[in-house]
């Protein structure tokens, strides 16, 4: 093993000491930080054992993951005062709206990114700002909503993983800027050209493909419905309407087969390259899955040009220190974790494809099979304690996807760069490519996911088993048994969480619910429901959608005011939501 090659050993104990740090004391942190430094470095000077210098790379990563761990204020936690504050602020980008709240990132005179909320009817309502722009405001410090059972969404740590250091909500907007400096016009720039991207997509008169066009080109996911997002998600497709590396590889490559047929030297290749990949990430808003991947890009490319070749972990592994060095918080971020996950089995499968021996066609065939079996497999210790469902068409729905994305993706190019004569024949053919797809996935959703355990402990563990056996039989090049027996572990463990997790007893006595276990025992009366009544709202699990029309998971309806689960007990208030009265016995 040569010395770059030992950075792919780093990664792993970066993420091992970023989990284990929050167990102990920062002062008991800092100390073994220092420690643990010290030790791998003893043994990464001694190169004389393989052995020891891969316990140094692991060593030495656990400290830089308990490190970053101590870099990462908890700043959102801090109980607010009444009071006001007055602060300076610069937009970054529009988040998306919530009822009657409209949502910006923003950054302080300190550089701390912070979330801001407009009441649109308010004093501070927002309307006509942009990225880009400053203004003196007024605000009020909150505290993330709590999430009121295991299952509801944690919005403190959705927000610290993306780097937010506080959430304000403005009482008065000052005069209104615009910012000064390169990043300020950057950002102009960036809102300027999304702007007139939007309304290209606006020209599309069937909404549900006009959303999904925004949302596969840029991100903005403000387009897509409910239903739509519920589709993708039960489909195994929730990677498409977030801009990640598969968005990042369609560009990248349309760009060197664009240079390679201009005839561009290959010296002179990166310097186009590089920058067109960069501005396309910074009009998706910088999202960690696009930096990831357009970084991966940019090595490749210059070690193309230089000549080199380049090996897909190593590289994998420097960019993930290089965000970490640069941003701490990306590894508390759920789209990142999945996106370095699902990176590393691929790169394995196809290392592993590479030296079997097998034609060329039958490696394009396996990889197009493979990498969404690899990507499913090894993002499986985070997506499966987040979303709580495995879809079960998800092999054939991706392999579906990604030749009618790639041409809805070439399509839409070509929809912006070609003269009005020839784009109104590639805007039928756009809608109908886009049409036909929406029809596919919404009839994959229709099988619905395979459900898992309430008990993310359990769900992890699967997904652990299940990640450790595809990686470690891609590793030494023997997928298939050592991806069965992760398989198999896995299996076992969700089957066992049927008889770990003790279920309450429900016995329904006219108006009124008893709910026993083994030491508890509640009796629940119905509320009257109000005149006219009101939707069926329920709260999901999901990370992404809070709310849908069916019932959840492992939630039972018992009458029409109010529903359990092994977790908790939710009762409809006469307003229309929903208050937690207890805990499940």
């Amino acid at each position: 093993m040569r010395e770059p090659q030992l950075l792919r050993w780093v990664l792993p104990g970066v993420v091992l000491g970023w989990f284990v740090a929050p167990l102990a004391s920062p002062g008991i942190v800092g100390s073994g930080v220092l420690v643990v430094t010290l030790i791998s470095g003893a043994l990464l000077l001694g190169f004389g054992s393989l052995y020891r210098a891969v316990l140094g790379a692991l060593l030495l990563g656990s400290a830089v993951g308990a490190g970053a761990q101590l870099c990462v204020p908890n700043a959102l936690s801090v109980v607010p005062t009444q009071s006001a504050s007055v602060l300076h602020l610069e937009l970054i980008a529009a988040w998306p709206d919530r009822g009657g709240t409209s949502r910006w990132l923003a950054a302080d005179r300190a550089g701390h990114q912070v979330l801001l909320e407009f009441d649109r009817h308010g004093h501070g309502h927002g309307h006509g700002l942009g990225a880009g722009q400053s203004f003196v405001a007024g605000v009020q410090r909150h505290v993330p909503s709590v999430p009121e059972h295991p299952w509801d969404f944690d919005e403190g740590a959705f927000l610290r993983g993306r780097g937010v250091w506080a959430k304000y909500e403005v009482l008065w907007l000052g005069p209104v800027q615009d910012a000064s400096g390169f990043f300020g016009r950057f950002r102009r720039a960036m809102a300027e050209v999304k702007s007139r991207v939007v309304q290209r997509c606006s020209r599309i008169e069937n909404e549900a493909v006009s959303g999904f066009v925004l949302a596969l080109t840029t991100g903005d996911k403000r387009g897509v419905s409910r239903t739509t997002r519920k589709a993708f998600s039960d489909a195994g497709l929730s990677h498409l309407v977030a801009v990640s590396g598969f968005h990042i590889g369609l560009v990248a490559g349309a760009i060197l087969l664009l240079l390679r047929a201009t005839g561009t030297p290959r010296l002179w290749r990166p310097y186009v390259f590089l920058p067109m990949v960069w501005i396309y990430v910074g009009l998706c808003g910088w999202p960690g899955s696009a930096v990831r991947a357009a970084s991966m890009a940019s090595v490749a490319a210059v070690a193309l040009a230089l000549g080199r070749k380049s090996e897909g972990v190593t590289v994998l592994s420097a960019v993930g220190l290089m965000m970490v060095a640069i941003r701490p918080c990306s590894l508390g971020d759920l789209g990142v974790g999945l996106s370095f996950l699902a990176t590393a089995g691929i790169l394995l499968l196809h290392r592993c494809l590479s030296g079997s021996g097998v034609s060329k066609r039958c490696r394009v065939l396996c990889m197009l099979v493979g990498v969404p079996v690899v990507a499913t497999a090894c993002t499986a210790p985070l997506s499966w304690p987040a979303f709580g469902k495995l879809p079960m068409l998800f092999v054939a729905t991706n392999v579906m996807a990604t030749p009618l994305v790639t041409a809805t993706m070439g399509l839409f190019a070509a929809w912006c760069i070609l003269p009005p004569c020839f784009s109104q024949w590639t805007e039928a053919a756009l809608v109908q490519v886009v049409s036909v797809f929406l029809e596919l996935v919404d009839y994959g959703a229709r099988c619905p996911p395979l459900l898992l355990p309430l008990d993310r402990t359990i769900t992890a563990a699967a997904g652990c088993a299940l990640a450790l056996g595809f990686i470690w039989g891609l590793a030494v090049k023997r997928p298939v048994w050592f991806g069965l027996a992760g398989m198999l572990t896995a299996c076992a463990l969700l089957r066992w969480s049927d008889h770990a997790v003790s279920l309450p007893q429900v016995v329904l006595l006219e108006d009124e619910c008893v709910v026993f276990g083994p030491d508890r025992l509640a009796v629940f009366t119905e509320e009257p429901r109000p005149k006219g009544g009101f939707p069926l709202n329920w709260k999901t699990r999901s990370f992404t959608e809070r709310v849908s029309n069916d019932p959840p998971d492992s939630i039972w309806w018992c009458g029409t005011q109010w529903a359990m689960s092994p977790y908790h007990i939710r009762c409809r208030t006469m307003k229309g939501g929903w208050r937690v009265f207890s805990s499940s016995p």
